[in-house]
């Protein structure tokens, strides 16, 4: 037979390979789909873990915004049902909205009542302050997730000490309550509980009805009277000399000047044991004057050209349960008293003052210049003080001035007027 053509045998078929090379490939591209998939499963997870953490850092930083917002709120003014500033006198202040007092100073939490705010989508939050048992909120328009809070107060196991609880929410619905047992759908909460008390305005209130660190004179009239002699209490009290030209004292208003033992002058505590303004202003409040005038609950009044009473009422009347604090001269004058028995005053002067007026709390006379005694506060006028006036350095008095030493009035201001603060204790939780 012929030989076959060489260019045939290269067409000749030929066993397949490669199918090994095949399986690998897939084996491969399988082990690279496995983990795709698992490293799509972490970052889902990374994914998911982050929303929750964002979360629940919004809710814990709305239930913090919540907790310093009210504690503001109670060292501020009066205000209205969506918790703005007002002037209106039937408006209470956030204090006398939620909290109440009883006669041994135990705060009261008015019950069942709640504030609420809600971010309104830019840098401020839309809040409620009613006195309904629930406040009602409404998300603002086009945010579908906006952070909320709702707080309320109930009693400590301490005397002298609130509780607030405040719940914050990464957004608005109806599962962001206080204390709410519902299931929180598509949102995470946080729930804070701090512990408050009264910074008292006044935790040492004087024991006499007129205290002077230095010298009492001038050729004015005063009448002091301590209807408390039960608590061991003093007419007059004087670190110097009493030289006043007429005085008249006794233990109640209109009784005789006789031997009571109810004036005090050359007292060695005055005079020795407090060298000098500060330390008389911080014998009397128990904080020195710049830390006292600083507090959250001092409202300052600048009357460097002359401030009068009718001034004077409006802000305490704006301000119940604050000190005021005047720099400059000023008038109490008007025919209606500053402050009463149970609503009392605790005004600083740091001005000349003009008394024309009656007033019902603690009147405080600033050193006028330097710490020199030898420069007295002037006080002129025909004022009645119920309650104590305290003069940290000599008073020159040339008006006709009567004090009566109250020890309802300033028990009133020892329990219920002062900066409230945040105190050690409480605690935060997270929910989802």
């Amino acid at each position: 037979q012929p030989a076959t053509p060489k260019s045939d045998s290269l067409l000749a078929p030929r066993p397949q390979r490669g199918a090994a090379t095949l399986v690998m490939v897939g084996a491969v591209f399988f082990i690279v789909a496995l983990v795709a998939a698992y490293t799509q499963r972490n970052l889902l997870f990374d994914q998911r873990t982050a929303h929750q953490q964002i979360g629940a850092t919004v809710a814990l930083e709305a239930a913090e915004a919540g907790a310093e917002w009210a504690l503001a709120l109670l060292n501020g003014g009066r205000v209205d049902d969506a918790c703005r500033p007002t002037d209106d006198p039937a408006a209470g202040s956030f204090r006398q909205r939620f909290l109440g007092m009883d006669a041994s100073g135990r705060w009261l939490p008015l019950a069942g009542r709640t504030f609420a705010c809600v971010s309104n989508g830019a840098a401020a939050w839309t809040c409620d302050c009613a006195a309904g048992t629930t406040a009602a909120l409404t998300a603002p328009a086009g945010h579908r997730s906006v952070p909320a809070f709702r707080g309320r107060f109930v009693a400590a196991s301490r005397p002298g000490l609130v509780t607030l609880k405040v719940q914050g929410c990464s957004r608005l619905d109806n599962g962001c309550q206080v204390d709410a047992q519902a299931p929180r759908l598509h949102q995470a909460s946080a729930a804070l509980e701090v512990l408050l008390a009264l910074r008292s305005a006044v935790p040492a209130p004087p024991a006499a009805a007129v205290t002077v660190r230095g010298d009492l004179a001038g050729t004015g009239t005063l009448h002091a009277y301590s209807p408390d002699a039960a608590w061991g209490g003093f007419a007059v009290l004087a670190g110097g000399a009493v030289t006043v030209s007429h005085l008249q004292v006794g233990s109640a208003a209109g009784s005789p000047a006789d031997a009571l033992g109810l004036i005090r002058a050359a007292d060695p505590v005055l005079s020795a044991q407090v060298p000098n303004g500060e330390r008389m202003f911080a014998s009397t409040f128990l904080v020195w004057p710049a830390v006292f005038r600083d507090q959250p609950a001092t409202v300052r009044m600048a009357c460097e050209h002359g401030c009068r009473g009718d001034d004077v009422r409006r802000v305490v009347a704006r301000h119940p349960g604050r000190v005021i604090w005047i720099s400059g001269p000023v008038v109490l004058d008007g025919a209606d008293a500053i402050g009463s028995t149970a609503a009392p005053v605790v005004i600083v002067v740091d001005g000349e003052p003009i008394i024309d007026t009656e007033l019902r709390g603690l009147l405080y006379l600033r050193q006028p210049r330097g710490d020199d005694l030898a420069v007295a506060r002037t006080l002129a006028g025909r004022g009645h003080i119920t309650g104590a006036l305290v003069v940290e350095g000599a008073l020159d008095l040339a008006g006709d001035l009567t004090v009566v030493h109250d020890h309802e009035v300033l028990e009133t201001l020892r329990l219920s007027t002062g900066s409230i603060v945040r105190v050690p204790g409480g605690w935060a939780d997270f929910a989802r």
